[in-house]
């Protein structure tokens, strides 16, 4: 009886070497392919490196050792900052990404506007103003001239100030060809009537 659970005992304990030389196999293998790969690594690094450093011979470029590894200590004493730059810039990609359909809505909402400010004629206005800006101009510097601003401040004093009456303004054609008569009256119509000529003159231009 002893002899057989010895037996077994050893059978156990045989299983589980197995078992132990197979995940040590498997380890050896895994080192085995991360060294094969560190090297292949190496080999590529070296070679993109001799690769480098001859690109830059060829254009008579200078690599400050010194300042490349001042550089590189740079960025490893920011890699925190540099984290912190790559998140930002990821939050505003996904803030450019919520804001998207917004702006989509919104590019739509102001196109159906300007199409619709289009259908009113606005736009023609405003190229109407601008191809006779000049004349528009022209007129404005008119408006301003002095002996103009004066006329018109007279004008507008006199329409205001005199209203119609039915006493004094229902005469008889007699009394209105006296009124004609008087030099003032006629002085004024003669005035009313070249600025109409000269008017009708620039209208036919």
């Amino acid at each position: 009886m002893k002899q057989v659970e010895i037996q077994e005992q050893i059978s156990d304990i045989n299983n589980k070497l197995d078992v132990v030389l197979k995940y040590v196999e498997q380890q050896r293998l895994k080192t085995q392919m991360l060294e094969d790969l560190v090297s292949d690594v190496s080999l590529v690094g070296n070679d993109m490196f001799k690769a480098t450093v001859e690109e830059l011979e060829n254009k008579s470029v200078e690599l400050d050792t010194d300042a490349l590894m001042m550089l590189l200590v740079k960025l490893i004493k920011n890699v925190g900052n540099l984290n912190k730059i790559i998140s930002m810039m990821e939050s505003m990609n996904d803030l450019a990404a919520d804001l998207s359909p917004i702006l989509r809505h919104l590019s739509m909402d102001v196109i159906a506007e300007i199409a619709e400010l289009e259908k009113k004629g606005y736009f023609s206005i405003f190229k109407n103003l601008y191809d006779n800006k000049d004349k528009i101009f022209k007129t404005i510097q008119n408006l301003t001239n002095p002996d103009v601003l004066s006329a018109i401040e007279k004008m507008t004093t006199v329409i205001s100030n005199v209203k119609m009456d039915d006493e004094l303004d229902n005469k008889s054609f007699y009394k209105l060809y006296k009124e004609m008569k008087k030099p003032e009256v006629r002085k004024s119509i003669s005035y009313s009537l070249r600025i109409i000529q000269e008017l009708n003159k620039e209208l036919k231009q």
